[in-house]
C-alpha cells in the first residue's frame, strides 16, 4: 500500500472514484476534469493497493491575503474512498501523508471546507472563522431606478472587474489573489457576473439559479459593491428576477450588512422571511509553522523583540516540539527553526491553538486568556498583540477549493 502522485494511468481511476463517491455523472465530469485549466497531476494524489486506487483527493494551491501578508494555503478538495472500502482509515492515511508532502511545495498551511467538522476535528483541524448564510424568501427587493446601469459583464470587462476587486480587497484577511487566469476562469463557470457602470466600474456580483425541492434558489457568491448607487443597481437587478423562490448568501457578517440585502424591502402585507445563521466556514491545519510565519513578515514591519514560538504537533512531529526563534531589531527580520528548549521569551502550544491566532480567528491575547497557548510572560505577549490581532478572515464561495 502506497500514497503518493497519481499516475498518468490511473487518472480515469481516480475520476470514477470521485464520481462514485460525490455522485457525479461520470461523461460530463471528465470533460471538466481534463480541461480544468488549473489541472496539475503532481497535485492530485492516491491511496493505491495491489495495483487499485482506493482513495484520492486534490490539493489545491491557493493564496489568500492575511493582515498586510500573502499566504500560500494548500486546499484540500475531493477526498473520497471507494465505496467498498470505507471505514478502514484509507482516507485518513492519504490525508495525513499528503500533509508531510505540502512543506516541499511551500506550502504552511492546509485548509478545506468540511463535509463533516467532526471527521476533521478528530484529526487536529480548526475552524479559522464563521461565516453566515443569508436566507430571504420570497423575493421582494425594490426595483431601484440605478438598474438601468446593470448589465451583465463578459470576457472583456475582466480589466475593469480585476482593478475593482484589487482595489476593494488588498489587505482584506481571506481574499484569495485572482490573476487573468483565474478571472476567466471564474467567468466561465455557470455563475452570472452583472456589474454597475456610471463612467466607471462600481460593482459586480456572482450568482447563479439552483432548482431545489423548495422552488427556484438565487446563490449569491460574491457581491462586491463601492458605491451606494452599485448597491441599488444590482438589489434591483435581482429584484427582476423571475421565479425565484427564495436567495442565499454566504459571506462574512460585515458583507452581508454592507451589501443591504439583508434589510426587509417588502410591503407590510407581504409575506416574507430574513434569517441569518452562523456556520463553520473553512478549516485549517498548520503543517510548517516557520513557512507560515515567513510568509506573515510583512505583519512583522517596524517590530522590535525577540521571541520563541512553540508549537507542539504530536501527529506530524510527536519526538519533539517546533520552535521558530523571531528577532528584529524593527528593520532586519530573521526567522530561525530552533531547539526551543534552550530558548526563553517563548509562547508556547498545540498546533490546534496556533491555526486560529495565526489567521486572527482568535487574537493572541484571547488565546493566552484561554490558556491555550502559554507564554514566559506577559511582556513578550504584549509586544506581539498587534502582530496578532483578530482578524475578518473570509474566503468567497467562488474562490472554494
Amino acid at each position: 500500500m502506497e500514497t503518493r502522485a497519481v499516475q498518468t494511468d490511473e487518472l480515469d481511476e481516480m475520476l470514477s472514484l470521485m464520481c462514485e463517491a460525490f455522485l457525479l455523472p461520470y461523461a460530463p465530469s471528465r470533460e471538466i476534469f481534463y480541461h480544468d485549466p488549473f489541472f496539475n497531476i503532481q497535485m492530485k494524489r492516491v491511496l493505491v493497493n495491489a495495483g487499485q486506487v482506493l482513495s484520492c483527493l486534490s490539493i489545491v494551491p491557493s493564496t489568500h491575503w492575511v493582515g498586510h501578508a500573502v499566504c500560500k494555503f494548500g486546499g484540500i478538495a475531493g477526498l473520497a474512498t471507494r465505496a467498498d472500502s470505507r471505514r478502514m482509515g484509507y482516507a485518513s492515511q492519504l490525508l495525513d501523508s499528503s500533509l508531510v508532502a505540502m512543506p516541499e511545495m511551500g506550502i504552511g498551511i492546509a485548509a478545506l471546507f468540511p463535509f463533516d467538522c467532526g471527521y476533521y476535528r478528530k484529526r487536529g483541524w480548526v475552524p479559522v472563522y464563521q461565516q453566515y448564510l443569508l436566507s430571504i424568501t420570497p423575493c421582494k427587493l425594490p426595483r431601484y431606478r440605478e438598474i438601468a446601469h446593470v448589465r451583465p459583464a463578459n470576457i472583456s470587462d475582466i480589466k475593469e472587474l480585476m482593478a475593482l476587486y484589487n482595489h476593494t480587497t488588498q489587505f482584506k484577511s481571506g481574499s484569495r489573489h485572482r490573476d487573468c487566469k483565474r478571472w476567466n476562469y471564474l467567468m466561465n463557470q455557470q455563475n452570472i457576473a452583472l456589474f454597475y457602470r456610471d463612467n466607471q466600474t462600481s460593482g459586480y456580483l456572482f450568482c447563479r439559479k439552483q432548482e431545489t425541492g423548495k422552488g427556484i434558489q438565487l446563490l449569491i457568491q460574491e457581491f462586491n459593491c463601492e458605491s451606494l448607487a452599485a448597491k441599488r443597481g444590482m438589489i434591483g437587478y435581482i429584484g427582476e428576477m423571475e421565479g425565484i423562490d427564495r436567495i442565499e448568501y454566504v459571506a462574512s457578517l460585515e458583507d452581508i450588512h454592507r451589501s443591504g440585502l439583508h434589510q426587509p424591502h417588502i410591503q407590510p402585507e407581504e409575506s416574507t422571511f430574513v434569517s441569518i445563521q452562523s456556520q463553520t466556514g473553512m478549516m485549517a491545519r498548520i503543517v510548517d509553522l516557520q513557512i507560515v510565519l515567513e510568509a506573515l513578515r510583512p505583519n512583522f514591519k517596524e517590530w522590535r523583540g525577540e521571541v520563541t514560538l512553540v508549537m507542539h504537533d504530536h501527529q506530524m512531529h510527536p519526538h519533539k516540539p517546533v520552535g521558530v526563534h523571531i528577532a528584529s531589531n524593527g528593520s532586519d527580520l530573521q526567522m530561525n527553526k530552533v531547539d526551543p528548549r534552550h530558548n526563553s521569551c517563548k509562547i508556547e502550544g498545540a498546533f490546534t491553538a496556533w491555526a486560529p491566532v495565526l489567521m486572527g480567528y482568535q487574537s493572541l491575547d484571547d488565546a493566552v486568556s484561554l490558556n491555550s497557548l502559554h507564554p514566559d510572560s506577559m511582556e513578550t505577549v504584549s509586544s506581539l498583540s498587534r502582530i496578532f490581532p483578530r482578524r475578518s478572515f473570509f474566503v468567497s464561495p467562488v474562490d472554494y477549493f
